[in-house]
């Protein structure tokens, strides 16, 4: 996916994403920037508690670093109309690391559900997968920054 800037209005960008689990834990949370960069900062969390250990979790020195030096904590998204696809790298089966487009409908400025998920090898999607994963928007300040080390420019 190429990282292009992020200009429209169609999702809100301050704060995060978060899905409910089917063992009804939050699971958080994909900040979205204007640069076209999404970064995923979650992990699993309580409702009651989500907002103070999510927080903590943000703040904490490690997290920082993983999320700078973790190619699973970076990736590209864009957004045409009501379709947003974001890119990024996610474990997978016996030690693999591939990158994976998560592909949804916007339902509103605070809400999207994912309906697919794919790799992209030239130009051809494999390994698709269905999905239904509605995601709900959490205002959230400071967002935390968004620099990691396998987001690249594409330099013409």
């Amino acid at each position: 996916m190429e990282k292009r800037p992020y200009i429209g209005n169609q999702l809100r960008i301050d704060g995060f994403y978060y899905t409910v689990g089917v063992d009804s834990f939050l699971h958080a949370g994909y900040f979205f920037y204007r640069d076209g960069s999404v970064s995923y900062r979650g992990g699993r969390y309580h409702a009651a508690t989500m907002k103070s250990s999510f927080h903590q979790d943000i703040i904490n020195e490690k997290h920082i670093l993983y999320a700078r030096k973790d190619r699973f904590a970076g990736g590209l998204f864009q957004i045409n109309d009501s379709i947003i696809k974001f890119e990024k790298w996610y474990p997978s089966p016996g030690g693999m690391h591939k990158c994976y487009i998560r592909e949804g409908i916007i339902i509103n400025d605070t809400t999207f559900i994912i309906r697919a998920s794919y790799r992209s090898v030239k130009g051809k999607k494999k390994d698709f997968d269905k999905e239904n994963k509605l995601y709900h928007f959490r205002h959230y300040t400071p967002k935390p920054d968004s620099t990691n080390l396998y987001i690249h420019i594409k330099i013409e």
